[in-house]
C-alpha cells in the first residue's frame, strides 16, 4: 500500500488553481467619477497603482503588489469613499494578495470587508458582490473550512443562475469552484456531475479546443485521479496539455502545469520513465520563465524529487527536495501549509534512506504548519499523524499507537474515505502480530471503506482512451495500491482459521479486478458489497458508527454555527458563543467516547473472540459446508485451489466435497512474477526444453497440496488464480514423470462472475461456427481456419451452421446469438488491451473490428451459450513482466455476465496447423458425453502422446508471429517421432473459464 500522504502535488500547481487564479480576483470597476480636475488626477494615479499592482501579482512578488494595493486602498478612504464599490474592489485586491502570503487572518478581514460593503453599495444579488463572496469563499475551503465555503458557493451559483444576465462563462466558473470544493471533502459524484456542466458549457460557448475548455479538463481529471479512474483523466489530461501547447505555446507557465500534473499521475500509475520525463519538461519550461528562485522552480523540483525517490534515485531527490524547501520558505515563510507538503515529501525520501531521526524533525514540524494552519479535524492533519506513526511504529510503538489513535479520530471527523482505509490498514498491521483479532476487525474495515469509496468511482460518463500510451490500463493503480489490503486481511485471516472469510475477502477483490479490467457502468443507486462482521466484532462495529455519525453531526453544526456570521449578522456572533462553548463540550466528551471505544476494542475484542470462538467455527463451517457442496455439484473428484500470494508467502486454500485446508509454501516472492513470465514465454520456443523449469513451478504451486490431492483421488481440478500466475498453463507444470494435464482435468474458477446462468440440459449439439481466413491490416491470414470448419462440420456429431470471411459480420453474429446457439466456435484475431475495452477487438471476416465495449453495452447476449470457444490468438493474453494477468480472465467474466455458461480461450498465439485437430478432438470428446474440462484434456493428451496429428504437416506457424526471446529453458526439446506435437506448445495454451462440467 503506497504510505505516502496524498497532498504530494504542491497546491498551487494543481489544475485547479488554473480557476482560482482567475476567480481570486476583483470586479473589474472603474474609476470613481471624477470631482474636478484633482479628483480625475486621483484616479489616474490610483489606476497606474492598480494596474503596476496588479503585474506584480502576477509575476507572484506578492509583497511588492502589497504594498502597492494597500496604497490604492489608502487613497480611496483618504478621498471620503466608504460604502462605494471601488473600496470594495480595493480591500478584496488586500484580501487576496495578503492570502497568497499565508497571512490568513488578514486576509479573511479583509475579504469579508470587502463583501459586505459591495453588498451595502451595489445589492446581495449584485454580480460585483457575488464575487467577492466567492473569493471568500475560496479562502474559507482553502484553509480548511469548507463546511463554511460551501454554503457560500452554492449561493453564488444559485444567484448567477436566477440571474438572466449572467453569462455562461460566469456560471460554468462557479460551478467549477463549487464542484472543487465538493471534490476535497469526496462528495465525487455530485463534484463529477458539476466538473462535467462547466466543461459542456465551455465547449458549447467556445468551441472544444478553447483555454476555458482545458482548465475545465484539468480540473475534471483531477477528480478522476483522485477516485481512481486513471484512464479517463489522463485521457483529459493529454487533451488538455494539447489544448495549452496550441494556444499558449509549448513553453508557457499553464503548458507546465498541465504537464506537471499529468506526471503526478504518471507516477501514481507507476509509470515513473514517462513521469519523469514529463517532469523534466516542465521545469525545464519554468526556468525558461521563472527566476531560479522562483516558487514555480521550486514546485517542480519537489514533484521531481518524488518520482525519483520512486525509482530509487535518492542522492539526486534529497538534493532536489531541500532546494525546493528552501525555495517554499523564502517565497512562502516557514510556516506556509506548501512547505509542510515539502517538509514531509523530503521527510519521506530520508525515511526510504534510512535517515529516521532527520525524517522524524522533518515530519514533526509538517504537522505543526498544518495544525496552525487548518482545522483541528482537517486530513491533512490526520495525514501527518500517520507519516510519522509509521515512522515511528518499529521502534516506539506506543508513541506511534498514540498517533495513529488521533489520526484514526480525526480521520472520522474529517469523514475522508481515502485517509480512512489507509489508517485502518496500518492499523491492521500494526496489531498483525500483538493482537490478530483486533488487526483483522481494523482491516475489515480497511476493506469496507474501500469498498464504499469503489462505490464512487461510477464510469457513466466515461470517454475511451484516445491514444495507445493508455495500453497498461493506468486506471488498475488504485485497486494496485489498495489491494495489499485485501490480501493481509485474508492472510490474517488464513493464519487464525478462518477459511470462509478470507474467500470473501478475495472474492470481493477479484470483483473489483474485474471491474477494473472492463470498466463497465457502476450502478450508483446499487447496494454496496461489504465484509460481514463476526458476532464478537458486530457490537464494536455497530458503536463505531455511531460514534463517527455524531462525530460528524457535531462537525458540520459546530462549522455551520461559526459560519452564521458570515452572512451579514456580525452581531450574532457574541450571542453564538454559549452555543460554540456547549458544541466544544460536547465533542470533548465524544472524544473520551472515542478513547473508550478504542480501548475497549484492543482489550475487550479478543476475549470476546474467544468466548464465541465455539459459534464462530460453526459460521465458518456452514460457509465452507456451502461452498465444498459446490464442489460436489460438479461430480467425480473435483477441488478448488484459490492461490494467495502476499510477498514471498503462498497460501494455497483447498477445497473439495470433503474438507478446506490451507497449505503454504515459501517461495520468493520478489521473483515469482518473472518466474513466471519466464517460464510462459520459453513454453514459445519449441527448440528448447521448459520441463526444468516446469518441475521447478511445479514443486511451488502443486507439491504443497499434492498428498491432498492423491488422498481425495482428485482428478479435476478448479483454480483461482492471481497475478502472473494468470499467464502460466498450469496443464505444462511437470511433476518429474508426467505433465499436470496427464493427472487432471483443469479449468480456471472465475467468482467474479456475477450469477450462474441455467445449465444445458444434455450435451449440445447445435454450433454456429465463425472464422475469418484471408489478411486484413495488422494481422496476418489464417489459412488453416477454412480446415479447422471444416472439420468440425464434417465430424457427423455437430449440426454445424458456418460463416466465413465476408459473412462474418457483427450482425450475423448478433442473429446467430439470437438464435440461442449452445455451442458458439469463433476462429480469428482477438486483441486484448488491459483496461481498455474500445481497443480490445474481435476482428471480424468482413475485416471491420469488433469492440469490447459494443459487446458489453449492445445487443449481444450469450444466454444461449454453453460454451463460447475462441479458437484465436492470444484470446486471453496482453501482459509483459509488470502485467498482473487480470485480463486472463476479464473477456470470461464478461461473456458470462451477458449469459455464457464457459469461455475456452488462449494464452498464446496457437498453432494454425494443429489447432483445428485440437478443436475437433475436443467438440467430439464433449459430444461424447464428457465434460469439457475432461473434453479439454483429452484432445491435449492426444497431442502430447501422438494420438492425435493433423491430416497435413507443413504448418504455417503460429496465428499471428512467431516465437519468443529463449528464457527460461536451457536444454534442447527433441521430439519423440511417434509424438512430434508434444512439446507444450502446441497443446498447453488451452484454457477454460467458468463451469467446466
Amino acid at each position: 500500500m503506497n504510505r505516502q500522504r496524498t497532498r504530494l502535488v504542491i497546491p498551487t500547481l494543481s489544475a485547479t488553481c488554473l480557476v482560482i487564479a482567475c476567480l481570486l480576483s476583483v470586479p473589474a470597476t472603474g474609476a470613481p467619477p471624477a470631482d474636478g480636475q484633482s479628483g480625475a488626477a486621483s484616479a489616474t494615479q490610483t489606476d497606474t497603482l492598480t494596474r503596476q499592482a496588479d503585474e506584480l501579482f502576477e509575476e507572484k512578488n506578492y509583497t511588492a503588489a502589497l504594498a502597492l494595493y494597500q496604497q490604492v486602498l489608502a487613497a480611496k478612504r483618504a478621498a471620503g469613499e466608504r460604502l462605494d464599490e471601488t473600496i470594495a474592489t480595493a480591500l478584496g485586491d488586500v484580501g487576496k494578495t495578503l492570502f497568497k502570503m499565508a497571512r490568513y487572518a488578514e486576509a479573511e478581514a479583509h475579504l469579508r470587508q470587502a463583501l459586505a460593503t459591495a453588498e451595502q453599495a451595489l445589492g446581495s444579488d449584485h454580480p460585483d458582490a457575488v464575487t467577492h463572496l466567492t473569493n471568500l469563499a475560496l479562502l474559507l475551503r482553502d484553509v480548511g473550512r469548507p463546511a463554511e465555503a460551501e454554503p457560500l458557493l452554492r449561493r453564488a451559483l444559485a444567484i448567477g443562475e436566477a440571474s438572466p444576465g449572467t453569462s455562461p462563462a460566469t456560471i460554468g466558473l462557479r460551478l467549477n469552484n463549487l464542484a472543487g470544493l465538493l471534490r476535497s471533502t469526496g462528495q465525487y459524484a455530485e463534484a463529477e456531475e458539476l466538473y462535467r456542466r462547466a466543461l459542456a458549457m465551455a465547449e458549447q460557448e467556445s468551441g472544444g479546443d478553447s483555454l476555458q475548455v482545458a482548465i475545465r479538463l484539468s480540473n475534471l481529471a483531477l477528480l478522476l485521479q483522485e477516485t481512481g479512474r486513471y484512464g479517463e483523466a489522463e485521457t483529459a489530461y493529454v487533451r488538455a496539455l494539447k489544448i495549452f501547447a496550441a494556444r499558449r505555446g509549448a513553453g508557457h507557465g499553464d503548458t507546465a502545469t498541465v504537464r506537471n500534473n499529468l506526471a503526478g499521475l504518471l507516477r501514481t500509475t507507476g509509470r515513473y520513465a514517462d513521469a519523469e520525463k514529463h517532469y523534466r519538461d516542465a521545469l525545464a519550461i519554468d526556468e525558461k520563465n521563472y527566476r531560479t528562485d522562483h516558487p514555480e522552480i521550486g514546485t517542480d523540483w519537489n514533484n521531481l524529487a518524488l518520482v525519483l525517490k520512486e525509482t530509487g534515485q535518492l542522492v539526486e531527490a534529497e538534493a532536489l527536495a531541500r532546494r525546493a524547501l528552501a525555495i517554499g520558505e523564502r517565497t512562502r515563510g516557514p510556516d506556509h501549509p506548501s512547505v509542510a507538503i515539502r517538509a514531509g515529501n523530503l521527510a519521506g525520501i530520508l525515511r526510504v534512506a534510512g535517515r529516521n531521526a532527520d525524517a522524524e524533525a522533518l515530519y514533526r514540524r509538517a504537522l505543526a504548519i498544518d495544525e496552525k494552519y487548518y482545522a483541528p479535524d482537517h486530513p491533512a492533519v490526520a495525514s501527518d499523524l500517520q507519516n510519522l506513526a509509521l515512522l515511528l511504529a518499529a521502534d516506539r510503538p506506543d508513541e506511534a499507537l498514540a498517533l495513529y489513535r488521533r489520526a484514526w479520530r480525526l480521520a472520522l471527523s474529517a469523514g475522508s474515505p481515502e485517509l480512512l482505509w489507509k489508517l485502518n490498514g496500518n492499523l491492521s498491521r500494526f496489531y498483525a502480530r500483538r493482537a490478530p483479532e483486533v488487526a483483522i476487525f481494523f482491516g475489515k474495515h480497511a476493506v469496507n471503506t474501500l469498498q464504499r469509496l469503489r462505490a464512487n468511482l461510477k464510469t457513466k460518463h466515461e470517454r475511451p482512451p484516445q491514444n495507445r500510451s493508455q495500453e497498461r490500463a493506468p486506471q488498475k493503480a488504485f485497486l494496485d495500491s489498495a489491494g495489499s489490503v485485501y490480501h493481509e486481511l485474508a492472510e490474517l485471516l488464513i493464519e487464525q482459521g478462518r477459511i470462509a472469510e478470507a474467500r470473501a475477502v478475495l472474492k470481493h477483490l477479484k470483483e473489483d479486478e474485474y471491474r477494473d479490467f472492463i470498466r463497465g457502468e457502476t450502478d450508483p443507486a446499487a447496494p454496496v458489497s461489504r465484509l460481514p462482521y463476526s458476532r464478537a466484532e458486530q457490537t464494536w462495529a455497530e458503536q463505531e458508527e455511531a460514534l463517527a455519525a455524531e462525530s460528524l453531526r457535531l462537525a458540520d453544526e459546530h462549522k455551520a454555527r461559526q459560519a452564521q456570521p458570515a452572512a451579514g449578522n456580525d452581531a450574532s456572533a457574541t450571542t453564538l458563543q454559549p452555543e460554540l462553548v456547549e458544541l466544544a463540550a460536547r465533542r470533548e466528551q465524544l472524544g473520551q467516547s472515542f478513547e473508550a471505544w478504542f480501548a475497549g476494542v484492543v482489550e475487550q475484542l479478543p476475549t470476546d473472540a474467544q468466548r464465541l470462538a465455539a459459534d464462530e467455527r460453526r459460521q465458518q463451517d456452514a460457509a465452507l459446508a456451502q461452498a465444498r457442496r459446490q464442489i460436489a455439484d460438479l461430480g467425480g473428484h473435483a477441488a478448488l485451489l484459490e492461490y494467495l500470494l502476499i510477498g514471498d508467502r503462498l497460501h494455497i486454500v483447498l477445497t473439495t466435497a470433503q474438507q478446506s485446508v490451507v497449505r503454504r509454501a515459501t517461495i520468493d516472492g520478489k521473483n515469482i512474477a518473472k518466474q513466471l513470465i519466464d517460464f510462459r514465454q520459453a513454453l514459445g520456443i519449441r527448440s528448447l526444453d521448459p520441463r526444468p523449469a516446469a518441475q521447478a513451478l511445479y514443486r511451488d504451486l502443486i507439491g504443497p497440496v499434492a498428498a491432498d490431492l492423491d488422498a481425495g483421488q482428485i482428478d479435476h481440478l478448479l483454480l483461482s488464480l492471481e497475478g502472473a500466475l494468470r499467464y502460466i498453463p498450469f496443464a505444462a507444470l511437470h511433476d518429474g514423470e508426467r505433465y499436470l494435464v496427464e493427472r487432471y482435468a483443469l479449468s480456471l474458477h472465475t467468482a467474479a462472475a456475477s450469477g450462474t446462468p441455467a445449465k444445458h440440459s444434455g450435451v449440445p449439439s447445435r454450433l454456429a461456427a465463425f472464422g475469418s481466413t484471408r489478411a486484413h491490416p495488422g494481422f496476418a491470414a489464417l489459412p488453416h481456419v477454412q480446415h479447422e470448419i471444416d472439420l468440425l462440420r464434417k465430424s457427423g456429431k455437430l449440426s454445424t451452421e458456418v460463416y466465413l470471411d465476408d459473412q462474418f459480420t457483427a450482425e450475423r453474429l448478433r442473429q446467430s446469438l439470437k438464435r440461442s446457439y449452445p455451442l458458439l466456435h469463433i476462429a480469428s484475431h482477438f486483441q486484448f488491451v488491459a483496461g481498455n475495452e474500445s481497443a480490445s477487438f474481435l476482428l471480424l471476416g468482413d475485416g471491420n473490428h469488433l469492440p469490447l465495449m459494443t459487446v458489453r453495452q449492445g445487443d449481444y447476449s450469450f444466454s444461449g451459450v454453453d460454451l463460447l470457444a475462441l479458437s484465436a490468438c492470444e484470446t486471453a493474453l496482453q501482459g509483459g513482466r509488470t502485467a498482473d494477468g487480470r485480463e486472463v480472465e476479464g473477456f470470461a467474466v464478461l461473456a458470462q455476465n451477458k449469459g455464457a455458461q464457459t469461455v475456452l480461450a488462449t494464452l498464446w498465439k496457437v498453432d494454425d496447423m494443429t489447432t483445428p485437430e485440437v478443436m475437433r478432438a475436443f467438440y467430439l470428446a464433449r459430444a461424447g458425453g464428457k465434460s469439457k474440462a475432461a473434453a479439454l484434456r483429452e484432445a491435449q493428451q492426444g497431442l502430447l502422446s501422438g494420438k492425435l496429428k493433423p491430416a497435413v504437416l507443413s504448418s504455417t506457424g503460429a496465428r499471428s508471429g512467431g516465437a519468443g526471446p529463449a528464457i527460461g529453458a536451457t536444454k534442447s526439446f527433441n521430439a519423440d517421432a511417434k509424438s512430434p506435437f508434444s512439446h507444450p506448445y502446441y497443446w498447453a495454451p488451452f484454457i477454460l473459464l467458468g463451469d467446466a462440467s
